[in-house]
């Protein structure tokens, strides 16, 4: 704390990131014998607002670089604090952990996000933890889900399909056109052979294609 014997102006500089009661007794007089004197305790409570944050979860493609992929949304009660007053730690749940780059949205809440590429296919946890320049601090968890790649082989008139084991919430699915809304799922089982779903489908159709569908 200072003091500006001019205007009689007193200033508190709380530490950073301290939150909590500061406690002062100050005695006024017009000389240094303190005679007479006046005294007046005060109570100063400081402290950053919380931050409340939400994460997003988003669908990324294997072996392809993604960038300024939205991972989560907060605010701390401050609709016109600067985003430069937080920083954004992301650890993408495949031993890697970079900065994010937090910006304002027009709805006036802040958002992080990220650039990655991921060598695997697969559902990763997402940690984005939000730091305030005065001391709050949240963290939340996205869902990153790497989609899972078909490979497909022509025996006679049949079709050898497989795509990762960890995908099995996915449907597989058929159709004669690309462009059709009306895919057909098909009925009959994967069978796991060691870390794959595999399916046999009988077809003669010269045209066909197949996608998974969550």
């Amino acid at each position: 704390a200072s003091f500006n014997g001019t205007n009689g102006l007193f200033v508190i500089v709380p530490n950073a990131g301290y939150s909590g009661p500061l406690n002062f007794s100050f005695a006024v007089s017009p000389n240094t014998n303190y005679s007479p004197y006046d005294s007046q305790s005060y109570t100063f409570v400081v402290g950053d607002t919380a931050v409340l944050a939400m994460a997003t979860n988003f669908m990324a493609q294997a072996v392809a670089p993604f960038t300024n992929q939205l991972l989560a949304s907060f605010t701390n009660g401050l609709p016109n604090s600067p985003s430069g007053n937080f920083t954004a730690s992301i650890n993408w749940g495949d031993n890697s952990i970079t900065s994010g780059s937090v910006t304002t949205n027009l709805l006036a809440r802040k958002e992080v996000r990220g650039s990655h590429s991921y060598t695997n296919s697969g559902d990763y946890p997402v940690y984005i933890t939000i730091q305030s320049a005065l001391g709050a601090s949240a963290t939340v968890v996205a869902t990153a889900t790497v989609l899972p790649s078909l490979s497909l082989k022509r025996t006679g008139t049949n079709n050898l399909i497989k795509w990762p084991a960890w995908a099995a919430d996915f449907q597989l699915q058929s159709q004669t056109n690309l462009v059709a809304t009306n895919w057909i799922s098909l009925t009959n089982p994967a069978v796991l052979v060691g870390y794959e779903n595999v399916i046999s489908n009988a077809s003669a159709n010269s045209n066909l294609f197949f996608r998974l569908k969550r």
